[in-house]
């Protein structure tokens, strides 16, 4: 497993040399725009600017506006005092801390199963999606590390007030997340009957400490960057239109809608997602 795990490393140091060396010569870069949107926002914090003010063409622009938590900036300020490859090294740098936090699950659920979990290290170490985006520059290993710490806690330690914070802070980066709530209080109220597995004491303590940290946290942003804040991060992804996502099974009827040729079921994308989620989460949480 140690082995798995300096591979990967290795592995990830590699792409980001090879990034630095595209970047420089090749006409279509390694690195995500995203990434230089980061660095750029990172930079007006350096200069004692809001994150999502229109400094540069990338910041002014409609298309790569920064839209996301102040944190991000925060965390890539490095980029800025000591090397513009700090974030893709912390954020792969995640992607191992997510491999360790696994390894550690496994060995908590999977019992002396050591090919069960090298096979699940591998699947995650390795996964080209995993190590492709982390050494281009997108931040997902934050959320990533963020959640399984949140899990690890609830399930390894039932610390529901570590729990409830990491995942308010997970919410608060990204706010998909909140769909993983629905199980995390069905595992709290393990043993109880019906719906007092949703409706129990433990589930209320996880809610009120988790609303509290991402309240906390909005309202620190609000009074810092105003409704800037509360726009980037929250209300425009609840609008966006973005046939760009090409991994979405949603990607060609999205394109083809902005053409005018095809219905906007997109607007309805998150139903059968959050129904899905909905039926995992108690089934898992049932008969796990």
């Amino acid at each position: 497993e140690g082995q798995l795990l300096a591979l990967a490393a290795a592995l990830r140091l590699a792409m980001i040399g090879v990034a630095e060396v595209q970047d420089m010569m090749a006409e279509v870069p390694y690195t995500d725009v995203d990434y230089r949107v980061f660095s750029e926002a990172a930079e007006n914090v350096a200069l004692g600017l809001s994150p999502y003010e229109g400094r540069t063409p990338l910041l002014e622009a409609e298309a790569t506006r920064y839209r996301y938590t102040p944190l991000l900036a925060y965390i890539l300020l490095p980029n800025i005092w000591l090397h513009r490859a700090w974030g893709k090294l912390l954020f792969s740098g995640l992607d191992l801390v997510a491999a360790v936090i696994l390894r550690k699950w496994l060995h908590r659920f999977a019992g002396k199963d050591v090919a069960t979990t090298k096979a699940a290290l591998g699947l995650w170490l390795f996964n080209p999606f995993c190590f492709t985006i982390s050494t281009r520059g997108s931040g997902e290993s934050v959320v990533v590390v963020l959640l399984y710490s949140c899990f690890a806690e609830l399930h390894m330690r039932r610390a529901w007030f570590t729990s409830g914070v990491l995942f308010g802070i997970a919410v608060h980066w990204r706010l998909y997340p909140i769909v993983y709530a629905l199980p995390m209080v069905l595992e709290l109220g393990r043993g109880n009957r019906g719906l007092w597995r949703l409706i129990h004491w433990y589930a209320v303590r996880l809610g009120v400490v988790a609303a509290a940290t991402f309240v906390s946290l909005g309202a620190l942003f609000f009074a810092l960057y105003g409704w800037d804040f509360l726009e980037g991060s929250y209300l425009y992804h609840g609008r966006r239109s973005d046939p760009r996502h090409n991994f979405s099974i949603y990607f060609l009827p999205a394109a083809l809608h902005l053409e005018g040729r095809f219905p906007d079921i997109v607007r309805w994308a998150a139903i059968p997602q959050l129904g899905l989620c909905v039926w995992t989460g108690w089934s898992a949480a049932l008969h796990g």
